[in-house]
């Protein structure tokens, strides 16, 4: 009896309410802080600055529309696409166009190109109908 008595002591003492500290510092190991502290945090970085690889990301996204009238040769596609700043090189442009035979499946229409792509990926495009990507 006094041997339960003494079990019933222990464990009542087990069961009480941890104090606040204690509260506080398990909170804390799980990631808890204070809503101050958060600001504080924020105030220290400059709200109105751009993220430079955001904003870079966004201008690499920003798609080149060129219009491709029916009719016209693959030489004159690849001025178009010389014109815009979408191939660096005609001769590479045309060169490939022949060495895939497809000059004269390239579809007429409104093409939106995304900056940088290869001149394989540039001619997979323009094979697309209805001008391939669309922009939004």
């Amino acid at each position: 009896m006094v041997i339960a008595s003494l079990l019933m002591l222990t464990a009542g003492s087990r069961l009480s309410a941890p104090s606040r500290a204690e509260v506080e510092a398990l909170a804390r190991e799980y990631g808890m802080v204070y809503e101050d502290e958060i600001l504080v945090f924020s105030e220290s970085a400059k709200p109105n600055s751009p993220d430079p690889v955001i904003e870079q990301a966004e201008q690499e996204t920003e798609l080149i529309h060129v219009s491709i009238p029916k009719g016209i040769s693959a030489e004159r596609i690849a001025e178009l696409l010389l014109e815009k700043g979408i191939i660096d090189d005609k001769m590479e442009f045309i060169d490939r166009v022949l060495q895939r035979e497809v000059s004269i499946k390239l579809e007429a229409g409104e093409h939106y190109f995304a900056p940088a792509l290869t001149i394989d990926e540039i001619i997979d495009q323009l094979l697309l109908p209805g001008g391939g990507q669309q922009s939004d």
